[in-house]
């Protein structure tokens, strides 16, 4: 894929005022037609909901189909089921910048051996929508046709489904419209794909690709708690890609992001994100050898020869996913504690910390967010230990005098959640999560609440199901209110 014309100097809005798809491919030299022949010369597969009532079952019967010739390979086969779910337990990176890409070209890898096997060039796998079906798809909840896409380990019952697990309204919290759209509202790469990893000084693999540094929103909540939720091998990492679900869930995740890119905003454009390779992680459809992938030939779905059902594939589309200009992320830190917080199931852990002289101007940026300012004010939550029992969720309130395990989600003062979809032998000192301030403190100046100059930020542990088994205690290493 050859580089094309940097637009940097552009900026979004002078993008956006040169008359959208035609002003942007003026302003980089490229023409429709150049895009046409280009993505004329292969089949573009699709990606269908697995629930959709015209095309799902062909896609999940495909899928299927694949599975079970995948299982029946021998060992000796790199296509074999258990060798592919291997490489996300060896390669995987979560809770810093490269887990959309990384994730992104795991997916594809697998999907190329299946129309391979299959020999059906046109049909994707499918997804599953867990915000508009809270229950898992009916052909891998249960035993279906030999069984291949049905995983025995899982904790989540058919009928079940997460608004079983988690409570309709805890899930709702979760993976409702609202919060995906709030998920999506992110401009800024980082914000939206997780975080640069904690002092990264270059694009040395065996260094960064698995390196700590936080999870944003889509990571630490959608991912995370379908993860947790599902059980069994989806809610371990080492042993979460042996699940057929694993792959229709993280096309949920990777048709996110398409929909984000889609909708206009920009990839991350430091050189330590867009040059990185994953060097030797994925195999050839045929299973003769590995290859590399940089990361910015991962942007646009359609120049990677697929795109989802409901994601206008556009030629906007198209270079906006590829050409990523958005500055990198300066936090602006107002305030920190270093003191340990111990966090036990049902009770409040607070931090209080105090934005002395620079909180009317901190406030004034959120309250004037939905006019103008593009700053958010954020809570970085850093080195989270993780629980002996990783089914919980641990939800996040702001200067609630009232808080207790029944207050809902919609209440007012609730900031956002996380969960524990963790590998041990990668934790780096601890999970780190970045949590959104900003709808909160703006729900709370609705209700004639007055944050003022002190934020009390707590942290409410729970089971899922509410009947915890061992030990779910776990603890913080600090608290750090950030502006973005």
């Amino acid at each position: 894929m050859t580089d094309q014309p940097k637009i940097k100097s552009l900026g979004r809005r002078a993008v956006i005022k040169a008359g959208g798809a035609a002003g942007l491919m003026a302003a980089m030299g490229i023409s429709i037609a150049d895009v046409r022949t280009a993505t004329a010369q292969a089949a573009v597969r699709t990606r269908y909901n697995a629930n959709d009532p015209t095309h799902g079952k062909a896609a999940t019967d495909n899928y299927r189909e694949a599975v079970k010739q995948m299982r029946a390979l021998p060992s000796s086969d790199a296509r074999n089921w258990i060798t592919q779910a291997s490489i996300h337990a060896d390669h995987c990176p979560h809770g810093n910048w490269y887990f959309l890409p990384w994730h992104r070209a795991y997916l594809l890898a697998l999907e190329n051996i299946i129309v391979d096997l299959t020999q059906e060039p046109t049909l994707g796998i499918p997804y599953w929508n867990w915000t508009d079906d809270r229950l898992m798809p009916p052909a891998v909840a249960k035993s279906d046709i030999a069984g291949a896409l049905y995983d025995d380990t899982r904790t989540m019952q058919p009928n079940q489904g997460l608004d079983g697990v988690l409570g309709a309204g805890k899930a709702e919290a979760i993976f409702g419209h609202p919060n995906m759209d709030d998920i999506l509202a992110n401009t800024v790469y980082q914000n939206f794909g997780s975080y640069m990893p904690t002092g990264q000084d270059s694009i040395d693999p065996d260094r960064w690709q698995r390196a700590g540094g936080r999870k944003a929103q889509l990571e630490s909540q959608p991912h995370d708690y379908c993860h947790g939720a599902v059980g069994g091998h989806m809610g371990s990492v080492p042993v979460s890609a042996r699940d057929p679900v694993f792959y229709m869930h993280h096309g949920n995740i990777d048709r996110t992001w398409a929909k984000w890119t889609q909708m206009g905003n920009l990839n991350e454009s430091n050189v330590y994100w867009r040059t990185f390779k994953f060097i030797q992680n994925f195999w050839t459809a045929d299973g003769s050898s590995k290859y590399d992938v940089q990361v910015d030939t991962l942007g646009s779905t359609l120049q990677l020869g697929y795109v989802y059902d409901d994601v206008p594939a556009t030629v906007t589309t198209s270079l906006l996913m590829k050409q990523g200009t958005q500055e990198s992320v300066r936090a602006e830190s107002y305030a920190i504690t270093k003191t340990a917080l111990n966090v036990t199931l049902n009770n409040v852990a607070q931090a209080t910390l105090s934005l002395p002289g620079q909180s009317q101007e901190v406030m004034k940026d959120v309250m004037t967010l939905r006019a103008a300012a593009p700053k958010r004010l954020y809570a970085f939550i850093d080195g989270i230990s993780a629980p002996a029992d990783k089914q919980v969720s641990v939800r996040v309130f702001l200067n609630c005098d009232y808080l207790t395990p029944d207050t809902p989600s919609s209440d007012p003062h609730y900031a956002g959640a996380f969960t524990f979809f963790v590998n041990p032998d990668h934790m780096d000192g601890g999970q780190s999560v970045a949590v959104d301030l900003t709808d909160a403190i703006e729900d709370l100046n609705r209700h004639g609440v007055d944050v003022g100059d002190e934020l009390r930020v707590q942290l409410l542990a729970t089971a899922f199901d509410g009947t915890p088994v061992g030990s779910a205690g776990f603890s913080v290493g600090s608290i750090e209110i950030a502006g973005l």
